[in-house]
């Protein structure tokens, strides 16, 4: 899952002030709370905000809530920071306070994100409450971008599997609907050269392991992959541009290169020449 970027919000996302009906007890407890956050005391934070809560109603009850969950999620507890959050909603609902609203929907989307539930992250931050803050809309693209990521993975899973499978013309199929939403993944287009390979489409197995060598020039399957394709065509002058290309990459990993029975079967007497 890709890290959210969380430094960018700030206390000010969730150490809400009280308001003048709070308590002055209950506000010294938030105030503690904040210090010991900024200082990263995240355990001394939850139980000075737990002790503010037993002296809050209503509203500012909501606040405590809300700060209390936002200082789980920083101490590493998503399931509690998720609880308490969901917890502090309740609580805020009967609230005329439209930005304590959006404020607990905003971090309880945020810790929805961190776990991977993004349905429920969007609902969040399409709701209401969040009311279109910048906050939601910057993280209503990350859960687009994540979404969509996750289905490209999904396909490239089910070509490994067809290939697994002998199936190549499956894979081929699979890692292209995965490039339609991806054109530059490097991992589809590499798994999609070798495919091809396998089916003796040499000229598209060419395209892909070329685009994949050009993004991703530190892969040594991709080299591995480019020398079948040129000795497979018997195009060994092509072969060996690719091997004093990656001579380093080659070097590094001789015994594994050597032990690739395909590349051996492929290029035969002529590996050794290309080989450093």
């Amino acid at each position: 899952m890709r890290r959210a970027p969380f430094a960018l919000f700030g206390l000010a996302l969730c150490l809400l002030s009280a308001s003048g009906a709070m308590a002055q007890a209950v506000q010294r407890r938030l105030d503690e709370a904040r210090a010991l956050v900024g200082r990263k005391d995240y355990d001394a934070a939850i139980e000075s905000l737990r002790q503010a809560r037993d002296g809050a109603g209503g509203e500012d009850k909501a606040k405590v809530d809300n700060a209390l969950g936002w200082t789980l999620f920083n101490s590493g507890d998503a399931v509690g920071a998720q609880q308490q959050l969901e917890q502090a909603q309740r609580q805020a609902a009967p609230s005329a306070d439209a930005d304590l609203k959006t404020r607990i929907a905003n971090n309880l989307g945020v810790v929805l994100f961190s776990q991977g539930q993004l349905d429920q992250a969007r609902a969040q931050f399409e709701g209401p409450a969040s009311n279109g803050s910048d906050l939601a809309m910057r993280y209503l693209r990350l859960i687009d971008e994540q979404m969509q990521a996750n289905k490209v993975n999904a396909l490239i899973s089910e070509g490994i599997y067809a290939r697994r499978a002998l199936k190549f013309d499956a894979a081929v199929d699979a890692y292209s609907k995965a490039l339609e939403m991806s054109p530059r993944n490097a991992r589809a287009l590499e798994y999609r050269g070798y495919a091809n390979l396998r089916l003796g489409h040499l000229d598209a197995a060419l395209a892909d392991l070329r685009m994949s060598r050009e993004i991703d020039p530190a892969n040594l399957n991709t080299v591995i992959n480019l020398l079948k394709v040129h000795c497979k065509a018997g195009d060994m002058r092509q072969a060996q541009q690719v091997a004093n290309d990656a001579q380093a990459l080659l070097t590094e990993s001789r015994d594994l290169v050597r032990s690739d029975r395909e590349l051996r079967d492929i290029c035969g007497d002529r590996l050794a020449r290309l080989l450093p």
